[in-house]
């Protein structure tokens, strides 16, 4: 299921924002997320962690705070999929079913999103 959502939502997510936004943006973006991702992954654990999933909370908090500020025009991501999307990382902190989730690399990500979104000039009206 987790890769599904990856792959499906987001990827169609990612494209649908590359059409508003640079592709040397969504790069800068997917860095800054892997990084601090990263960051707070190994931090905080002593995990080896490589993957993606940072980079996707990065893109979700990016265009849910980016949409809030009226930044975007064709993207959109509702509140409760922002906040439900919060409240199973938090979930993940309590290791469901013994499946270890890099929990810190996923707040590492939403994070950047929202450091890039609120550091991003608000549109002016047209």
């Amino acid at each position: 299921l987790h890769l599904l959502m990856n792959l499906g939502l987001w990827l169609w997510l990612i494209g649908h924002l590359e059409t508003e936004r640079k592709v040397s943006f969504l790069l800068g973006l997917s860095l800054f997320a892997a990084l601090l991702a990263h960051l707070l992954e190994a931090s905080f654990t002593t995990s080896a962690f490589i993957g993606l999933s940072g980079v996707v909370c990065g893109v979700l908090s990016y265009v849910w705070l980016a949409g809030k500020r009226k930044n975007l025009e064709y993207v959109y991501f509702p509140d409760v999929v922002f906040w439900s999307s919060c409240a199973l990382i938090l979930f993940g902190f309590i290791e469901p079913f013994g499946i270890k989730v890099a929990n810190w690399a996923h707040i590492g990500g939403l994070v950047a999103g929202i450091l890039f979104a609120y550091f991003e000039p608000i549109k002016k009206p047209s």
